[in-house]
């Protein structure tokens, strides 16, 4: 013979249950999706500059963000604050005869 006791302990259990069954389930917020870190800027391209006169061209770093970092007889470096590149160019004749990315220590760095 079951006790009042566990009769009332019974109950309350089967109506707990049939409480919990009725309920919905519990919302649970969505994970936010990582925050990937932003790309670093890349640096403008130069290698169009190959070929152009010394001068115009130098100018034409400058626009493109490039400040003068070093000069080196007809060869010089070029940062790029931004990217944190440097570039290296050489004259001949009046011309950029190399114009490429050299290692950042080339400029300073």
């Amino acid at each position: 013979m079951m006790s009042f006791r566990n009769l009332l302990g019974a109950t309350a259990l089967a109506f707990g249950l049939a409480a919990c069954a009725d309920s919905p389930p519990p919302v649970v917020a969505p994970t936010p999706p990582p925050v990937a870190a932003p790309a670093p800027p890349q640096a403008p391209a130069v290698a169009d500059l190959v070929g152009a006169r010394a001068v115009p061209g130098a100018r034409q770093l400058t626009a493109r963000g490039y400040r003068l970092a070093r000069v080196r007889g007809m060869t010089r470096f070029y940062w790029h604050a931004a990217a944190s590149t440097c570039v290296r160019t050489t004259v001949a004749r009046g011309r950029f005869s190399v114009v490429e990315q050299v290692p950042p220590a080339a400029c300073g760095r």
